[in-house]
């Protein structure tokens, strides 16, 4: 990742060149001109450092550059993605304002193979105490649903798009018993994932 056109030298920190990504107003810009393509005409940053763009009201991850494009609902809380300072944007998560549910999103090269992927997400839920609840699994993707002893539930969908190849997306979603209705929501808003909401999945400029 590089900041379009500051003047400044950053200072080593990630927490540094995290404000200066903020105060860049250049590089709000450029990701302006990406979100009309990514996301539609008049999509506008409101976070450089979260990805986070306004379009229609509502409130949108946009991953310039792996590609991406996730709708959250406006009131959740987004974390600021640390690995961007050094290397490039691959993901972050956000918080319901209850903080009971969590959505997260990752994108980057493809290394393993879709059954490789899928081994390693259902060894990894088992190791933190889940039981698979479903899985339905197609060409490019495939869907997990777990639960654990405690009442917690995940829902996870990876996808390999064909129309970018060597890409792989990963989409979760964590949420209580008790959060079940909002969480079903979450997952119709994020149906579309990595695609946006003209159903176009961007190239990121990574690639």
């Amino acid at each position: 990742m590089m900041v379009a056109c500051s003047q400044h030298h950053y200072q080593e920190t990630p927490e540094a060149i995290l404000a200066q990504m903020r105060a860049d107003t250049c590089w709000i810009q450029e990701l302006d001109s990406l979100a009309q393509i990514a996301i539609g005409p008049g999509a506008k940053c409101i976070d450089p450092v979260w990805h986070t763009f306004s379009y229609n009201g509502r409130t949108w991850f946009f991953n310039q550059d792996w590609g991406g494009v996730l709708e959250i609902p406006s009131d959740y809380i987004p974390e600021d993605d640390y690995v961007q300072a050094e290397l490039s944007f691959h993901g972050t998560s956000a918080w319901s304002p209850d903080s009971l549910i969590t959505i997260s999103f990752y994108a980057g090269s493809q290394i393993f193979t879709l059954k490789d992927n899928l081994e390693s997400l259902l060894s990894g839920l088992a190791g933190k105490g889940y039981t698979i609840q479903d899985t339905d699994e197609s060409e490019n993707a495939f869907i997990v649903r777990a639960r654990s002893g405690n009442g917690v539930n995940y829902y996870g969908r990876y996808i390999c798009p064909i129309e970018i190849e060597k890409v792989e997306y990963l989409l979760s979603i964590v949420y209580p018993d008790n959060s079940l209705e909002e969480a079903e929501k979450l997952i119709e808003m994020a149906r579309p994932y990595p695609a946006g909401p003209n159903g176009r999945i961007f190239r990121g400029e990574a690639l």
